[in-house]
């Protein structure tokens, strides 16, 4: 990318490599950016509309999902979606609990947000997104907590 980060979200989508969120030693960042692997250039893309660093990032019907994080000092329950078409980000519903350095996968187009961290501890808990409803729902928790800094 053309800026140093850590904690940074990644994803691949349409045959780009997005960078997304992350925090540069100073500030937590909203700021996306795009590899075009033809080209082997960074471009920015549309910033998200929240700071987040340790943001999960999933892809799902041409779609790119910012989920959770934190804001540099709370964890997040929000969720964000980028559209590549329009260069724009979008709130979605928000997961019932808030996650940070979360896993999260994509099984049978829905999105699968798993432990993390809240305010106190690391979680057990998951819960899934409906695209088609937007809604987030509850899973059965893990047998152990779990906390991850890689992304989907």
């Amino acid at each position: 990318t053309t800026s140093c980060r850590t904690s940074v979200g990644v994803a691949v989508l349409d045959g780009f490599l997005y960078a997304v969120g992350g925090q540069d030693g100073v500030q937590c960042l909203n700021h996306v950016e795009r590899y075009d692997p033809k080209d082997n250039k960074w471009g920015k893309v549309a910033p998200m509309t929240t700071r987040r660093l340790g943001v999960a990032v999933a892809v799902l019907g041409g779609y790119l999902y910012a989920i959770g994080g934190s804001d540099g000092q709370c964890p997040l329950n929000t969720v964000e979606r980028y559209d590549p078409r329009q260069n724009k980000w979008t709130p979605m519903s928000p997961m019932s609990t808030r996650r940070k350095h979360l896993g999260c996968a994509v099984f049978n187009n829905l999105i699968y947000a798993v432990g993390g961290r809240d305010d106190c501890m690391e979680l057990s808990s998951a819960e899934r997104y409906n695209p088609h409803s937007n809604t987030w729902s509850p899973i059965v928790a893990m047998t152990s907590r779990l906390l991850s800094e890689t992304k989907c």
